[in-house]
């Protein structure tokens, strides 16, 4: 004979429910949500023309993106551009393989030159 499992530990209450449900997102899936409340895994947006207003660009030559990535970092600071970098190399990886590899190079140009 099948033993009956406790209705006790698969319920749970009204509210609980109702919270899992705003939970979803609009594909049905579960959101995973860090302490603090917000969505984790979701990137922010970068700031359009952050690095290009100095002059910084994917297929530049390597001199011209260092130039401009040394302009940068005077006007934002080694962390914020790393930081930006890194956005930008995260949101491209898939959909332009080569300008990541690109900006995953100027990343460690940076802590080179920088952090050594």
């Amino acid at each position: 004979m099948a033993r009956r499992r406790s209705r006790s530990r698969s319920r749970r209450s009204r509210s609980a429910r109702r919270a899992q449900r705003r939970r979803r997102t609009s594909s049905g899936r579960r959101r995973r949500r860090s302490r603090y409340g917000r969505p984790v895994g979701l990137l922010p947006k970068p700031t359009r023309g952050a690095l290009g207003r100095f002059g910084y660009g994917a297929f530049d030559g390597a001199g011209s993106r260092r130039k401009a990535l040394v302009k940068a970092v005077k006007a934002y600071g080694y962390r914020d551009t790393v930081a930006h970098l890194n956005l930008i190399a995260n949101l491209t990886k898939r959909s332009q393989p080569r300008a990541h590899r690109r900006y995953r190079a100027d990343m460690a140009w940076l802590h080179r030159t920088y952090r050594a």
